[in-house]
């Protein structure tokens, strides 16, 4: 899984033009795969969408969203919506009090899928994101 993570990284970095990481892909996959939970939708064998989130937290406070992308062949099926709602399902199983995620604050598909879930905007970060958390 890691080798296709990373290339599933690379690819989609690429078309969007370099915004997607903030640093190296395989960087970002060896430090998810040591401190996060991914949940990953293959098919014939191709990565074609992920979910990596942070619910480490001991005190089961804050769990966190790193990453959700959806190759481009393969958006408006309904794999974003489905990878958010089991992370939601998970966390709040473990009694996680507060979801939160950074999104550029241009990515308006991505904003309107967190605010149906009921995620509120909080504040505007450095470098275009926008804060955005939800109470579990």
């Amino acid at each position: 899984m890691k080798e296709k993570l990373i290339h599933f990284l690379k690819d989609l970095n690429i078309k969007m033009n370099n915004e997607l990481l903030s640093l190296d892909a395989v960087e970002y996959v060896e430090k998810i795969k040591e401190h996060a939970s991914i949940i990953s939708v293959y098919n014939n064998d191709s990565l074609v969408a992920f979910i990596a989130y942070y619910d480490n937290d001991p005190n089961f406070d804050f769990a966190f969203l790193s990453m959700l992308a959806v190759c481009n062949d393969f958006k408006g099926m309904g794999y974003g919506k489905s990878l958010l709602e089991i992370s939601i399902r998970k966390i709040e199983k473990k009694g996680f009090k507060r979801y939160g995620l950074e999104v550029k604050k241009n990515n308006f598909d991505a904003i309107k899928l967190y605010e149906k879930y009921g995620f509120v905007f909080k504040e505007e970060r450095k470098n275009g994101f926008i804060y955005m958390e939800k109470k579990m």
